[in-house]
């Protein structure tokens, strides 16, 4: 009996992600096979680097199962092709050619109506176009001025691809200093996935000693998920004084390697 081809069941950015189809495919004995792919993408300097995908192929006679998986996981959902294309061709791609100024409001709209496996198929599909991760990251700056779960999904998927261009984390100290008190707890609930850098944790510290409780309370849940165990005791409810002893020892603990310089 012959074999059925393998097919392309998804594509990845994000190393945990793809952990995480790679423990779905086993535990459910479906066969796969992974192929990597690096796409160039422009840095926000003008230099350049790459941005590396893992593709996962399936058995054609799995595929079916293997996209059930994945979607019973919430790793990866099947989304309207048609809306997919429709969206590239209408919004993305002009906002792509574009030679001036860019308004990203219908693209921010579309991120806000839509479900989640949608949104983040339309965000993969554009990572994949030319000077596609550079629209990503301005739409990044534009939600963290709404109230979208947009915000989490482009965090948690591209999280990583946006910290390694040059330019990122200075510019999202910038803008958490302009933005209101929901607005920063909201940015702040996003920061654990960013990979480790002094900037992420700059604007953590500087929102642990935020004079708001939002902000605090989602300052100190982001500690808990990045620094599990070295909270020194700190309590976003507590008196300022205390408040400012925890900080202070967290700042100084070995290992957080934050200086002025690093920023």
């Amino acid at each position: 009996m012959s074999q059925a081809p393998m097919v392309l069941l998804v594509s990845s950015s994000n190393p945990l992600q793809q952990a995480l189809i790679a423990e779905t495919l086993n535990e459910n004995e479906i066969p796969f096979e992974t192929r990597k792919e690096a796409f160039a993408v422009a840095i926000l300097s003008g230099g350049g680097g790459a941005m590396a995908f893992e593709q996962f192929l399936v058995p054609d006679d799995r595929l079916r199962e293997a996209k059930d998986a994945l979607c019973a996981q919430d790793i990866v959902c099947d989304v309207s092709e048609r809306l997919l294309r429709r969206t590239l061709d209408e919004v993305v791609r002009p906002l792509l050619e574009s030679t001036g100024s860019r308004d990203l409001e219908r693209f921010a709209y579309l991120s806000d109506i839509n479900n989640k496996e949608t949104v983040r198929a339309i965000y993969d599909a554009v990572g994949l176009e030319p000077g596609g991760p550079e629209l990503l990251v301005e739409l990044f700056f534009q939600l963290a001025h709404r109230p979208s779960p947009a915000l989490g999904i482009l965090a948690k998927h591209h999280g990583a691809m946006f910290a390694a261009q040059e330019g990122f984390g200075p510019r999202l100290l910038l803008v958490a200093k302009g933005l209101d008190a929901e607005s920063l707890a909201r940015l702040v609930d996003v920061l654990p996935s960013f990979p480790e850098a002094p900037w992420r944790q700059k604007l953590l510290l500087d929102a642990l000693r935020s004079e708001d409780l939002d902000v605090r309370m989602a300052a100190s849940e982001a500690l808990f998920s990045v620094q599990p165990g070295r909270e020194f005791g700190y309590d976003p409810e507590a008196p300022a004084p205390e408040r400012e002893a925890a900080v202070r020892k967290l700042e100084s603990s070995p290992g957080w390697g934050l200086s002025a310089g690093e920023v």
